[in-house]
């Protein structure tokens, strides 16, 4: 028979359950005696789910009811509710086609861009997307991008303007977008820090009276639509403001640069490279034939973000490009400074096997030391002075051998970039052979890049065919 729950002679409560009993009894009948008001609360214990403070459940009878526990408020659908970072990695980039069947597999380069450099909002022209294909994308990558894109329906193929979100850093959810002009100017707005952040996207006409053109025909949309100024304006605009700009150096017509010109002043916008270097020269344009190069592809900026700013560079893109990417950084001014943090050991000199040997025959000597000063110990000589040599000496063979272990690509990409800023800032230089130099230099850049953005692919796709069956940590983020 089942007799649990119930008190048996076999199961008689014991003097500490006895006298918990009289002592609840006693209180049931002083709380009828007082009422329950504001002054005299009851006392609620929020771990115990509704039960009296002291109180012991009796054997066999079901618990109180959960008074306390209020339904908790679920967040709102279309919001993301993740921390986003601190500062936020701005790029701009012409990818010359991504809509045929020739170039869609560049999307897989761009989504692996964004996650190699860790960009946040990637505005790339001369998209040639068309509807279709831009579904096929967001299909593809829907757990890394989100692409917002402005084309024009009657000439697919010529223009497209797009930015793109990254979904893991943004709040992409919340985003919404402005078609100023089809295919060549899109504004989009999405919070960051508590602010709206408006960026509007440019991929200006070549064509020197249609470039002209084109930036009071933007000031005027932004009137007529009243969506506000935009923060940020980038993309490709196929034109310079000044001479120091082109190499060889000359300026581009009165007309495109007063109009543009007017548009920044209404706007407030600064060159934000330029103003960072004055008079250093750098290019995100070259023509393949002639080695003319530009720096057509820029990024203005208000004078309020601009002091918030920081690291604006030009870099090569591993993509099949005639172009360069600009980046730059805006900053949280409103969190606490962190500094540098601790030092540690490089994750992979723990697997270098010689490195591990090193430690170790280390870390026997120290145990030896150790052992003989046992009882012979000064203020020179203890086991603390002695662990801390063990400490410094380690720090400075990891130091030396993770410098050492720098992947050659790299340091030669590194040192071809510093050759070509030199060239390129060289004074009393001829024109034609500095030229000719820079682009030598770029072409080499481009192909170390585009060699080490492989070698990222194949060890990504390696680990896939490897984890990407089992169940497992990389499973689960994939997933």
């Amino acid at each position: 028979m089942n007799t649990r729950g119930r008190n048996t002679p076999a199961q008689q409560p014991g003097p500490l359950v006895a006298q918990s009993r009289q002592a609840d009894q006693s209180r049931q009948h002083a709380n009828q005696d007082t009422p329950t008001s504001a002054h005299n609360p009851p006392n609620r214990n929020p771990h115990n789910h509704g039960e009296r403070q002291g109180e012991i459940p009796q054997a066999g009878n079901p618990p109180p009811p959960r008074r306390d526990n209020p339904t908790p408020t679920p967040w709102p659908p279309n919001q993301t509710t993740k921390r986003k970072g601190t500062a936020i990695k701005i790029a701009t980039l012409n990818i010359k086609g991504g809509g045929s069947e020739t170039t869609h597999d560049k999307w897989q380069h761009v989504n692996q861009v964004l996650r190699d450099q860790k960009i946040d909002i990637l505005s790339i022209q001369e998209t040639h997307l068309s509807e279709d294909r831009l579904r096929n994308i967001h299909t593809q990558f829907e757990r890394r991008v989100h692409i917002i894109h402005s084309y024009d329906p009657d000439n697919v193929n010529t223009k497209g303007v797009a930015i793109i979100l990254n979904k893991q850093s943004t709040k992409w959810r919340e985003a919404s977008s402005l078609d100023l002009i089809p295919g060549r100017a899109l504004m989009v707005t999405l919070p960051w820090n508590g602010n709206q952040l408006k960026i509007l996207a440019i991929y200006a006409p070549n064509n020197p009276r249609e470039n002209a053109d084109l930036w009071p025909e933007i000031q005027g949309k932004l009137e007529e639509y009243n969506h506000g100024k935009p923060d940020i304006m980038l993309g490709d605009f196929n034109m310079v403001e000044e001479s120091l700009d082109r190499l060889p150096p000359h300026a581009d017509s009165s007309r495109q640069t007063e109009s543009l010109q007017e548009l920044k002043q209404s706007l407030g916008h600064i060159d934000g490279w330029r103003r960072e270097n004055p008079h250093r020269l750098g290019y995100t344009y070259r023509q393949g034939n002639t080695g003319i190069q530009s720096r057509i592809d820029r990024i203005y900026i208000t004078n309020t973000l601009l002091y918030r700013s920081c690291e604006w560079n030009i870099q090569a893109a591993p993509l099949n490009t005639d172009h360069r990417m600009a980046t730059m950084k805006i900053l949280d001014l409103d969190t606490p400074y962190v500094g540098r943090g601790r030092w540690s050991i490089p994750l992979f000199i723990i697997k270098d096997k010689e490195i591990i040997n090193q430690i170790a025959e280390k870390g026997i000597k120290l145990a030896d030391k150790i052992e003989r000063i046992k009882y012979s110990r000064t203020a020179h000589q203890n086991p603390q002075t002695l662990f801390k040599t063990f400490k410094d000496e380690i720090v400075v063979l990891t130091r030396k051998h993770a410098r050492s272990a720098i992947p050659k690509i790299k340091k030669s990409i590194d040192k071809l970039e510093e050759d070509l800023d030199q060239t390129l800032n060289e004074e009393g230089a001829c024109v034609e052979a500095k030229q000719m130099r820079a682009a030598l230099l770029d072409e080499r850049i481009r192909h170390l890049k585009n060699i080490q953005h492989m070698r990222t692919r194949d060890n990504l796709a390696t680990k896939n065919q490897i984890e990407g069956e089992t169940l497992g940590k990389y499973w689960i983020k994939m997933n």
